[in-house]
């Protein structure tokens, strides 16, 4: 959830200099215009959100320790999963 974009082509690679940005800035707008977000914007946000955290305090403590992130939905769908997360949350 935090690389997938529902506004990409069903056959775009995704690269580990992707996030779904959208999510966070599509929440963001929602609440300033008093609308209630998707459950399925609010997770991808989330999770964009966690993972800039994480790579944060990966930059600005270098601990001594590695840190992974798994993009599962990526991993265990098909392309039809892709274009029911895009009506689920209501981008296309």
């Amino acid at each position: 959830m935090a690389i997938i974009n529902p506004t990409e082509d069903l056959g775009h690679v995704y690269t580990e200099a992707e996030f779904a940005f959208f999510a966070l800035e599509q929440a963001i707008k929602d609440k300033s215009n008093g609308v209630k977000s998707t459950g399925g914007t609010l997770y991808a946000a989330s999770k964009i959100t966690a993972d800039r955290a994480v790579w944060k305090f990966r930059e600005d403590h270098k601990p001594a320790f590695s840190i992974s992130s798994i993009v599962g939905f990526a991993h265990l769908t098909t392309p039809n999963s892709v274009c029911i997360f895009r009506k689920l949350t209501k981008f296309i």
